[in-house]
């Protein structure tokens, strides 16, 4: 399979379009991978409750409660810490500790991949339109950063494609695993794990494998949700160590969270709805522009993209559950309008463009292009 794979690949050669299409990716990574060797560690979040971890693990030889004053350090899940831990110990420096998130935007590659695949894209097709996710601009900025919401995209991604496929007891094994991932990657994922968990159980019982669908959740509660339980009996708040108040459900803490979800929003963005600020977020390009991307983010072409995914949503009805529970687990949060939150749109959005058909070469040439 794996000589097939490669004589496919050696055929995009032949389709000079897909190879400017996987271009954009390459030029994403490559931009990353220089801005990764040529500047220190600079992020925020990095700097202020990531990569603390990191190095209290590295120093005493465990994970254990980090000192300091930033409440948010010893509430976060750690799984994409511990693995940023396990890449600075094979390092001899610091260099290119930055480029740690690579191995999951690999994996969303395979992941957008994989669903265009399913769906009925070529090989060829579905491969170059994975790699275009690399030049996603907020994608290829934070490609060099030790954030995690890159992994956190490619953990959704995973689970989406095993909770969608045709069950067995190999993808609900798959999928408890992501699901698992998932949870223990970021605090914003408890509504994506409960609705994922939910299709998991209706498709389970469906294929009567219920009993699977249970122990593959239960595993993946073991595995992502030690953090959860950890802050509900520390700070009887199982999400963050700060009071957050969701509808009529409010969690107690020790500090307000609700200015958090505005934090850096100039007006009159700071007074708009949860519904408006998305809007804005998603197809506005800020003045002056933002890191977070907390308006924007996706680029000035996510527009076409849209474009190009409804027609590809209207060819194929396999993928629209998939976009549908991707844009339901992302966008469920006041923070929404955060972009780097919702770094599995574009990923899926691409898997159905790779999807799209057009009766006429001239026209799917100059799609492929866009």
């Amino acid at each position: 399979p794996m000589r097939q794979a490669f004589t496919r690949l050696a055929g995009l050669g032949r389709q000079p379009m897909l190879v400017l299409v996987a271009f954009a990716g390459v030029a994403g990574l490559a931009l990353a991978v220089t801005a990764a060797a040529l500047l220190p560690i600079w992020a925020w979040d990095a700097l202020s409750y990531h990569l603390p971890i990191v190095y209290d693990a590295l120093q005493t030889g465990w994970l254990r409660e980090v000192p300091t004053h930033v409440l948010y350090v010893n509430g976060y899940p750690r799984h994409a810490e511990l693995f940023f831990t396990y890449v600075r110990g094979l390092l001899p420096n610091d260099d290119l500790l930055d480029l740690a998130q690579l191995p999951f935007a690999l994996a969303a590659v395979v992941a957008i991949a994989a669903l265009a695949r399913r769906a009925g894209a070529s090989f060829e097709r579905a491969v170059s339109f994975g790699v275009a996710y690399l030049a996603i601009p907020l994608v290829s900025m934070q490609l060099a950063t030790n954030y995690v919401d890159i992994a956190y995209a490619a953990a959704l991604l995973l689970a989406l494609y095993f909770v969608t496929a045709p069950l067995s007891k190999a993808h609900i094994a798959c999928a408890g695993l992501a699901i698992g991932l998932l949870l223990g990657i970021k605090p914003t994922a408890p509504p994506a794990v409960a609705l994922l968990s939910f299709v998991l159980l209706v498709r389970g019982r469906r294929a009567r494998l219920v009993a699977p669908s249970l122990v593959a959740l239960l595993v993946a509660a073991l595995w992502g949700g030690e953090s959860y339980v950890r802050n509900l009996v520390v700070y009887g708040n199982p999400i963050w160590p700060i009071s957050l108040r969701l509808g009529p459900i409010t969690l107690e803490g020790p500090a307000d969270g609700t200015p958090m979800f505005t934090l850096g929003l100039p007006a009159p963005y700071s007074e708009y709805g949860w519904l408006r600020r998305l809007f804005v977020s998603l197809f506005v390009e800020p003045l002056p522009p933002i890191f977070d991307m907390r308006l924007g983010g996706f680029g000035p072409a996510f527009a076409l993209l849209v474009v190009l995914a409804a027609v590809g949503l209207w060819q194929s009805a396999s993928l629209r559950i998939v976009v549908a529970l991707a844009a339901v687990a992302s966008f469920a949060t006041p923070a929404a309008h955060w972009l780097r939150y919702s770094l599995v749109i574009p990923a899926v959005l691409l898997a159905v463009a790779a999807c799209a058909r057009f009766r006429f070469p001239l026209v799917r040439h100059g799609a492929d292009v866009a």
